[in-house]
C-alpha cells in the first residue's frame, strides 16, 4: 500500500503541473496580443518549461507508485492519462486551426465555429482531469 503521503505529492505536483502549462498558455496569448515582447515570452516560457520537465519526472515516479497500489487507482490513473490525451488532441487542433485561419484557408465563421468545438473539448477534459484529482483527493483526506 502506498502511504498518504505519495498521494499527497502526486496530487500537489499535478495542480502545478496544472498551473504552470496555465501560465504558458497565458503567456502565448499575451505574446499573441503584443502584451509581452519575444525576448520576454522566451525567458520565461524556458523558464516554465524548465520547472515542467522536472516536475513530470516526479509525477511519472509518483504516478507508478499509485497504479501498483492496486486496480480502483490504477483505473483512476488512466483515466487521468486519458484526459490528458484528450486535452492536448483538442490544443493541438486549436492550433492547427489557428495555423488554418491565418492562412486563409478558412473562413472566420468557421474558424470560429471550430474554435468553439475544440474550446469545448478542452474544458471536457479539464473537468475529466479535475475529477480524476477528486477522486484521490477523497482517499486520503
Amino acid at each position: 500500500m502506498v502511504s498518504p503521503r505519495v498521494f499527497r505529492r502526486f496530487i500537489e505536483g499535478y495542480e502545478e503541473r496544472i498551473n504552470i502549462l496555465s501560465k504558458l498558455e497565458r503567456l502565448e496569448t499575451q505574446t499573441r496580443r503584443g502584451k509581452v515582447s519575444r525576448r520576454d515570452y522566451k525567458v520565461r516560457k524556458r523558464m516554465l518549461e524548465n520547472r515542467l520537465s522536472s516536475l513530470s519526472k516526479d509525477l511519472s515516479s509518483l504516478r507508478e507508485r499509485i497504479r501498483s497500489s492496486g486496480p480502483r487507482y490504477a483505473s483512476i490513473i488512466r483515466q487521468l492519462e486519458v484526459a490528458e490525451a484528450q486535452l492536448e488532441e483538442a490544443e493541438a487542433g486549436i492550433r492547427r486551426i489557428r495555423t488554418r485561419y491565418r492562412r486563409g484557408e478558412i473562413s472566420r465563421e468557421a474558424y470560429r465555429r471550430l474554435l468553439n468545438e475544440h474550446e469545448k473539448r478542452k474544458e471536457e477534459a479539464h473537468l475529466l482531469i479535475e475529477g480524476a484529482l477528486l477522486r484521490l483527493r477523497e482517499e486520503f483526506h
